[in-house]
């Protein structure tokens, strides 16, 4: 059904203005070279029954043909294309710098203009190979403002896989139900060990940990490193310990050295380093953690488990189960 305007409108054949109406036929265009039939609205003379330029109607004709060009050339769509930008949180401006395009490609591809084909495959690659697109900020990152930058590096953050030491610090993370992890304070701690009391049994390592989070909870109200601890036959040690070594080791925190007695291996020791994700400790946390130590100091394995045995939250928690931070009032070495 024809749709009749009530402003005339110039018709070119004519040579003046008719009435018009708009409707659906097929027209074709030539698109690089090749023919593309599209069936759109267009708007028709009335007198004469040619059809009549609308900018609004012969734009999306158009890109209704450029569309089909696409379709059979496997192109990106308008939309598809600012979807890859916005990936990547970017501006049509920013996106276009990042490529070393001019400032508005962008805004013309997004809006329907037809792109190069060696543009869409740098399109496709960007939205397909993260790793590419961190490298090419690598390359260009100059060019973008600084806040460009950090909106970049978020969504880049955001698609990196995590590595070994993140999820074996989820798993950590997760194991202690009363307070939150802070891998930053542990890895001070465990520096702090070393250079205070130097390398040590892994068995009287795991007890310092214990102490110093336990005690600091007695004085303060909070632990510092927030690891969770579980009763074991040797004494209080924290949850998982076997993981939480592997750990601090790949996260390069401490160095483990194996025992051996009479050619076997009967332990090892556990050395601080230190790491740059190691965050400062309170001066009241320093002086937990110093208290601990030189409470302990000189103390082997046998002996800092037998007075570790004497402690209720020790005694009053059955074997492998978590000792409750609430036990923490009871210990008795502060």
């Amino acid at each position: 059904m024809e749709q009749r305007d009530q402003i005339e409108r110039y018709c070119e054949y004519c040579d003046r203005f008719c009435s018009s109406y708009v409707e659906e036929r097929e027209e074709t265009y030539n698109v690089r070279g090749e023919p593309i039939t599209v069936r759109s609205p267009l708007r028709i003379c009335s007198e004469c029954g040619n059809v009549m330029n609308d900018e609004e109607l012969d734009d999306a004709i158009l890109k209704k043909a450029y569309n089909e060009y696409r379709r059979r050339h496997g192109l990106l769509m308008p939309g598809e294309i600012r979807e890859i930008r916005e990936k990547y949180n970017l501006s049509q401006a920013a996106a276009a710098k990042l490529l070393g395009w001019s400032p508005a490609t962008f805004v013309r591809y997004e809006s329907g203009a037809l792109q190069e084909a060696a543009h869409d495959e740098l399109l496709r690659r960007m939205r397909d190979d993260v790793e590419w697109v961190r490298d090419l900020y690598r390359r260009n990152g100059h060019r973008l403002s600084a806040l460009q930058r950090r909106r970049l590096e978020q969504a880049l953050n955001e698609f990196r896989e995590p590595n070994i030491v993140e999820e074996m610090e989820e798993v950590i993370g997760r194991q202690n139900p009363e307070s939150d992890f802070d891998p930053g304070k542990l890895f001070s701690v465990v520096r702090l060990i070393t250079e205070k009391a130097g390398k040590m049994s892994k068995s009287v390592f795991l007890k310092h940990l214990f102490y110093i989070d336990f005690l600091h909870l007695k004085w303060h109200g909070t632990p510092i490193m927030g690891l969770a601890y579980v009763k074991n036959h040797y004494g209080p040690v924290p949850a998982r310990h076997g993981l939480l070594l592997d750990y601090l080791e790949e996260a390069g925190a401490i160095r483990r050295e194996e025992i051996e007695q009479d050619g076997e291996i009967v332990g090892e020791y556990v050395e601080g380093l230190s790491t740059e994700r190691a965050v400062p400790l309170e001066e009241d946390e320093l002086e937990t953690v110093e208290y601990v130590i030189d409470r302990l100091r000189g103390m082997n394995a046998k002996r800092i488990s037998e007075f570790s045995h004497e402690e209720p939250a020790w005694i009053n928690t059955p074997l492998k189960e978590m000792i409750p931070y609430s036990m923490a009032d009871t210990l008795q070495i502060g």
